[in-house]
């Protein structure tokens, strides 16, 4: 939780400049708010079950 409350550990990018760098999220735009998604070790994305949303929030 520590890193998450440090914002120099965050940066803010454009839709567009991210999908340039990997358009994988395009998938999920459509998706439902209170999604999150990781990357297995092949690098492809997944969406997360049962993500604790309580504790982030």
């Amino acid at each position: 939780m520590e890193f998450l409350n440090d914002s120099t550990n965050f940066q803010i990018l454009s839709l567009g400049v991210v999908l340039n760098i990997d358009d994988a999220i395009q998938s999920f735009f459509d998706d439902n708010p209170l999604c999150a998604y990781e990357r297995n070790n092949e690098g492809l994305l997944y969406k997360i079950k049962n993500y604790d949303w309580k504790s982030y929030l």
